[in-house]
């Protein structure tokens, strides 16, 4: 769940992005995994589902410690970047700024920090 204001744009990384609706000051709790509002299933789960839901769920997820954490909010859409500006997991369940974000700035992470799926395509 997001813990900061923000808006979807049409990205220059990939597609569409989450851009900050705010000052966001380095250091900020900016998404935390919250029951009920996110969810996390099992790769069987995922496994079983027939076409074209196992995709969309995949493409809109994140694989992490042997499952899938799927964002009911604007967070499915936080693209990758080597250069990110957030830090994935900096805690147990929660990403926070690495340095300060303007307004208007996407929001980026790095996958290879979290999912496992994601390490050899951006290496």
């Amino acid at each position: 769940m997001l813990l900061v204001r923000t808006e979807l744009k049409f990205s220059s990384t990939h597609g569409l992005g989450v851009f900050a609706a705010e000052f966001i000051p380095k250091g900020t709790r900016v998404w935390e995994y919250r029951e009920g509002f996110d969810h996390r299933v099992s790769k069987d789960f995922v496994e079983a589902l027939p076409e074209p839901a196992r995709s969309t769920l995949c493409h809109y997820s994140a694989f992490w410690g042997g499952g899938y954490v799927i964002s009911a909010d604007n967070a499915r859409f936080l693209n990758h970047s080597q250069t990110p500006n957030l830090q994935t997991f900096a805690q147990p369940d929660v990403d926070v700024s690495l340095r300060d974000i303007e307004v208007g700035e996407e929001l980026l992470e790095d996958y290879r920090e979290f999912d496992e799926s994601e390490r050899e395509l951006y290496t």
